[in-house]
């Protein structure tokens, strides 16, 4: 991230602009980071299989639950 605004410094432009190009960059570079430790993260736990219920006569009352999504 640090070459292209050090490019543009050696060419001229405004240190103020400079920063702004800066913070603009880190949205970007975060959502990189984030994506990177995400994949890392995912590849060292594998998935596991949950234990099954086997419901063939229905949901009883006490398992019920009521999810609401706004």
């Amino acid at each position: 991230m640090t070459t292209p605004l050090l490019v543009l410094s050696a060419s001229g432009v405004a240190l103020p602009l400079l920063l702004l190009l800066g913070l603009l960059g880190l949205i970007p570079a975060i959502d990189a980071a984030v994506a990177v430790v995400n994949r890392g993260i995912t590849q060292d736990f594998g998935a596991t299989l949950l234990p099954a219920l086997a419901l063939r006569e229905g949901i009883p009352t006490e398992l019920r639950t009521l999810i609401a999504v706004p």
